[in-house]
Formats: C-alpha cells, sequence, structure tokens
C-alpha cells in the first residue's frame, strides 16, 4: 500500500526533477533491453520465456531498490526520501505521533515571515509523492517529533503574547515603543519566535529537501 502527498515547489526544482525522471527513464530502457539481449529473450518461447521475463522483473525491481534503476517518479522520489531522511538522521524509530495531532497544521503559530512559503515567493507548482506507507509514516513522525520542542515552545509564547496582529510587529525601536506601551512582546521575545519558527519541520520541508536532492543530476553515484 501507499501514501500520497502533494508538496508545493517552485518551478525550477519541478522542471529538475521532471528532467530527472526523464532521464532515468532512459537508463532503465536501456538496461532492460540489454538484459533481454543477455538473457536471449528474443529467442525463448513458452516457460523458458516466461522464467527470464519474471528474472528480469525481480533483478529490476533489486536495481530500483538499490537507487540503479529509478525509471519512475514515484521510485525516483522514494529512493531519494529515504536517502534524505537517513543523511539527516531521521531514520530512526520514533513513537507514534500521538492520536488527535495527526492532521495538525505543522506550524500551528505561523511560519517565519522569512521563508519562501511565508512570502509566497516561487512556491507555485505541485509535487505530487507516492511512498510506501511505512515510509510515508517515517516522514510523518519525522516531522513531528523533531518539531515537537519548538511547536511547544511556540504555543507557549502565543498564550503569552496572543498570535494576532499585536504580536507580529517588528524589531527595533518600534518594538521598543510598543512594549513600553503594553501593545506586544519585546524585541527579544520576537527574535525567539523567529529562532522557534525556523525549528519547526514539516513533512513539506522533508519532501522537498528529497525533491531538491532528486533533481541534482550529480546527486547519484553508481
Amino acid at each position: 500500500m501507499t501514501v500520497q502527498f502533494v508538496v508545493a515547489v517552485d518551478a525550477e526544482m519541478l522542471r529538475a526533477v521532471q528532467d530527472r525522471v526523464g532521464r532515468e527513464v532512459e537508463a532503465e530502457r536501456d538496461w532492460w533491453q540489454e538484459r533481454r539481449r543477455e538473457l536471449g529473450v528474443q529467442w525463448l518461447r513458452g516457460s523458458g520465456r516466461r522464467e527470464a521475463l519474471a528474472q528480469l522483473r525481480r533483478e529490476r525491481a533489486q536495481r530500483r531498490m538499490a537507487g540503479e534503476l529509478l525509471g519512475t517518479q514515484r521510485h525516483l522520489l522514494t529512493f531519494f526520501v529515504r536517502r534524505t531522511l537517513a543523511a539527516r538522521g531521521w531514520d530512526k524509530e520514533y513513537e507514534p505521533v500521538p492520536v488527535g495531532e495527526r492532521g495538525m497544521p505543522g506550524r500551528p503559530v505561523g511560519r517565519s515571515p522569512q521563508s519562501d512559503l511565508a512570502a509566497g515567493i516561487g512556491l507555485t507548482d505541485r509535487l505530487y509523492f507516492e511512498l510506501p506507507d511505512e515510509l510515508g509514516e517515517q516522514v510523518r513522525r519525522a516531522a513531528y517529533w523533531e518539531s515537537a520542542a519548538a511547536v511547544r515552545a511556540l504555543l507557549a509564547w502565543a498564550d503569552r503574547y496572543g498570535k494576532g496582529p499585536a504580536a507580529e510587529g517588528v524589531e527595533g525601536f518600534a518594538a521598543v515603543m510598543r512594549q513600553a506601551m503594553g501593545m506586544g512582546p519585546s524585541a527579544a521575545a520576537l527574535r525567539k519566535r523567529e529562532e522557534l519558527r525556523r525549528r519547526v519541520l514539516t513533512t513539506g520541508d522533508i519532501l522537498r529537501q528529497a525533491a531538491g536532492a532528486a533533481g541534482d543530476a550529480l546527486s547519484r553515484e553508481i
């Protein structure tokens, strides 16, 4: 069984992934044709042909798992999600996401105003991931637990200062004046919120990292 994710990406990342898929399709097709010739499939009939084709499919599945053949978007992105989790140390065992927390917003008190997502910079395209259930669950758990401490601190911040217009403000003199007038948090508190927001990790963040690696022409060594 598989699970699907739809992730906001910029046009450059989407095009890079699509180009990579095209190259991988060609590489897999070349391998398949060469291996068919090696096995003499064109000369076989009946059960011999059936067994040779079954062997081909087994070898292709093994090579896809190893990242040597990635001729579909699903296999390409699955491979790089696994690689990203391992590279960042997010492939470790996590507790399940608590009941009631699944499906909650990854950033419950807003995004950093410095982030591309908050500014709406470029993330106008959508990339579709189809991952094995266990891998999709690992992505969810990693995002939740790697962010848990920062999310708790942000919620406490919002309990103290609120999260509406009075809590937005700017740093420097304006923040000092607002604090003096009892209108909002200090500049230091705003900086702390910004720091905490940057520590929040979402499923989209993880999958965009994987897509970025997948679109890199130099990202795989065989």
